[in-house]
């Protein structure tokens, strides 16, 4: 399986994390869990994940997960915060 690399992304997800308060975030992170797949998500470690900051998070997202899931999941968390 290709990774693209954070530049093929058809989104800029720092940008993204950065609109978020620490409560959202911790959401997003809880929600990014809930939502993934684990085979996705198999490249990160769990604490990777919770101690990450944004610039850190969407790093090892873009850097280690498919750019088309690291876009369906983002889109899916973000809908469901505003909905």
């Amino acid at each position: 399986m290709r990774v693209a690399p954070s530049a093929e992304l058809g989104f800029h997800l720092q940008p993204l994390l950065e609109e978020l308060g620490q409560d959202e975030l911790s959401k997003f992170k809880y929600l990014l869990r809930d939502h993934s797949l684990k085979e996705e998500l198999q490249h990160l470690l769990q604490t990777e994940v919770e101690e990450a900051g944004r610039k850190q998070l969407a790093d090892l997202l873009t850097a280690r997960c498919p750019s088309y899931w690291v876009e369906k999941v983002t889109i899916q968390v973000f809908f469901f915060f505003y909905n």
